[in-house]
């Protein structure tokens, strides 16, 4: 069988400009669509993060991104339960709430898998990413 580690971010907020955090974490479809792909394939996913923590879902990726007049509502609802992803679903994962410290993987536990797939969106960008002298998985 296959094997993929999956480096998911945990951070929960970006530093804006003016120098207040804003929430976020990584996008469900981000996440949920390549996992589902790649189980399907009959893939074994491993997930971590680079501190080890538990990721946490974006929680505007749960928020409808696109608004309808009122007379489209029955439209607007009938799509949103087609697309919507469900943070119970998306925490249901096997392994995401219980994702390895990056940092602490061995080269023998790395080099077991098969590929590597890193989600896109504004988390790869975020603190949570070691710099020096910071250790990897430090909690401070």
């Amino acid at each position: 069988m296959a094997k993929l580690l999956m480096v998911v971010s945990s951070a929960q907020t970006i530093r804006l400009a003016d120098g207040s955090d804003h929430p976020t974490g990584y996008l469900a479809e981000e996440v949920l669509e390549p996992y589902e792909a790649f189980e399907a394939a009959g893939v074994d996913v491993v997930f971590a993060s680079p501190e080890g923590k538990v990721p946490q879902p974006d929680p505007w990726g749960f928020e409808p991104y696109f608004h309808y007049p009122k007379v489209d509502e029955d439209f607007m609802f009938s799509v949103l339960r087609r697309f919507a992803y469900h943070q119970d679903r998306v925490r249901a994962i096997p392994g995401l709430q219980h994702s390895r410290c990056l940092g602490e993987l061995t080269d023998e536990e790395i080099l077991s898998c098969d590929g590597v797939f890193i989600p896109t969106s504004s988390q790869p960008r975020t603190r949570d990413q070691p710099t020096p002298p910071r250790t990897p998985c430090s909690n401070g």
